[in-house]
């Protein structure tokens, strides 16, 4: 009895201990549901008592020893990590334990308004250093001159592909339109050795489709490499979405059409350069493109064939200039080669030396018998002997000026004019010799047999300039072509002073005639 109520008095909740009680330390004390703490033990009397603890002391991060004449200075290998000073451990608290009838509270969590919620790749930018951020604050214009710099070095695909996935500032750099305007796409998308699946086709479709539709708006120049499959609807896609397309190359590929091509023709209105060598292409689909839309292409370059003789017989206009062209060994010419003969203008003009000569024009031009315009500038080797051979019949302009300024390669003489006035005089209109070494006596027969056997309607321009006319030889032929508006007799040294210029029309032309005389 007298144990209980002292524990009562003393205890949880009692009404004699009020002070003591309630939920302080009698609630939970010594009754209750709680455990009184235990009262730390008294030390015995006469035991031994316990050592204070010492602070450690941190070592120096050296030793110094000292020699006959010097002191050595040690470093210690414990020294040279970071944070070797000693720190008091942290304590640890252990997690209370939850009672039987007790739950665990869960923190409540505020939604974040739209304005404060961030994507996980702004926290990360955010993160980032100044110094991890510079290609993130370049001016979107210097970084697109420095792309341009790399297009022009390794090209627009796969470059600008790759550099658009970087971050947002790269991607709108990428995206700008004249990094586009020069494109050769190659076959990347699987391994050489293994075929194309139905599925990779697609992807390559769709992939070309959306390059198309959004980055090739300003392409100019489209190449295409080792496509098997495909071409048509590579060209197709491309003339639809390429309004300022200027020139298509197609190299080692194979399966091209005559659809593609007749999209290219109907689309690409400023298309003027078409390469196809090393390619394998549809012959009658070349030419139906040719004879409906080939007033527009400038140059066409494919590799020799004898299976491509129908694309020469389409040929009317050849154009080539500053190039040299070098004679080289020929098979028998065979029925199916039938050189040029819808052939209606050669232009093969160089201002530099060339190695024409009149075998290898006449391997060109065998078969060219309506050939009206023979622009022949430059080409030294050729001779009025070579030129009679052409099977030209009806020429109405010859151009065999020299205009370049380098001495290599002129013959001696030249000779035997009339040959050429005997053949397409009845029919020359435009004839120019400048600078040919020919002697006044040539000039003086060749002239005389022009001014006989043409109409006085027929020949409108005569450039004589640098050569040795004489006003002798000249005389007849101002009195006889009464349609002559250019005449040019600049640096003819045989001429009198005051003569010797260009005249431009009809009446200049009767002054001269006036002067002569």
């Amino acid at each position: 009895m007298d144990a209980s109520a002292q524990s009562g008095g003393t205890g949880g909740g009692g009404t004699g201990g009020g002070a003591t009680g309630g939920r302080g330390t009698g609630g939970r004390g010594t009754g209750g549901r709680g455990t009184a703490r235990k009262p730390a033990p008294k030390r015995k009397e006469g035991g031994k008592a316990r050592k204070a603890k010492k602070a450690r002391v941190s070592r120096p991060a050296f030793t110094i020893q000292q020699g006959e004449d010097m002191l050595l200075y040690i470093s210690n290998t414990s020294s040279q990590a970071e944070g070797s000073l000693w720190t008091s451990r942290r304590k640890t608290v252990s997690k209370a334990k939850l009672l039987k009838n007790q739950k665990k509270k869960k923190k409540t969590v505020c939604p974040k308004s739209r304005l404060e919620r961030k994507t996980v790749k702004e926290e990360e930018e955010d993160r980032l250093p100044e110094e991890d951020r510079w290609g993130q604050l370049l001016p979107e214009e210097v970084l697109v001159s420095i792309f341009q710099m790399l297009v022009v070095q390794d090209g627009a695909v796969p470059f600008l592909c790759r550099v658009s996935r970087v971050c947002r500032l790269w991607n709108a750099a990428a995206a700008t339109l004249t990094l586009w305007r020069k494109v050769a796409v190659n076959h990347c998308w699987i391994q050489p050795a293994r075929g194309q699946t139905e599925k990779t086709s697609n992807r390559i479709k769709e992939t070309f489709t959306w390059l198309a539709e959004n980055r090739f708006s300003q392409l100019r120049d489209f190449t295409l490499c080792h496509w098997a499959t495909s071409v048509d609807f590579a060209l197709q896609t491309v003339s639809e979405f390429c309004p300022q397309l200027r020139s298509v190359h197609l190299s080692y590929c194979r399966g091209v059409t005559g659809s593609g091509l007749r999209s290219l023709g109907l689309r690409s209105r400023s298309l003027q350069r078409l390469n196809l060598q090393h390619s394998e292409f549809q012959v009658e689909g070349l030419v139906d493109f040719l004879e409906e839309h080939g007033k527009q292409i400038r140059q066409m370059l494919f590799t020799r064939s004898h299976r491509n003789d129908k694309v020469l017989a389409a040929i009317a206009i050849f154009r080539m200039f500053n190039i040299q062209i070098q004679h080289k060994a020929m098979r028998k010419r065979g029925e199916s080669e039938a050189g040029f003969p819808l052939l209606d203008e050669f232009c093969i003009a160089n201002t530099e030396y060339s190695y024409m000569t009149d075998q290898v024009l006449l391997d060109v031009l065998f078969g060219s018998t309506r050939l009206r315009v023979l622009d022949l500038r430059g080409s030294t080797r050729i001779t009025t002997f070579g030129l009679a051979q052409l099977p030209c019949p009806k020429l109405e302009c010859l151009f065999w000026g020299q205009y370049f300024t380098k001495n290599i390669g002129f013959t001696s003489v030249k000779k035997n004019l009339q040959l050429l006035m005997e053949k397409w005089g009845p029919t020359l209109q435009q004839l120019d010799i400048t600078n040919q070494p020919f002697t006044e006596a040539d000039l003086q027969v060749a002239l005389a047999f022009l001014a006989q056997v043409a109409e006085a309607d027929t020949l409108l321009s005569l450039n004589l300039s640098g050569t040795k006319i004489t006003a002798q030889a000249l005389r007849p032929v101002v009195e006889r072509m009464t349609a002559l508006g250019y005449l040019n007799l600049s640096s003819c040294r045989n001429l009198p002073r005051g003569v010797k210029k260009i005249y431009r029309s009809q009446e200049e032309i009767q002054e001269l005639l006036a002067n002569l005389h």
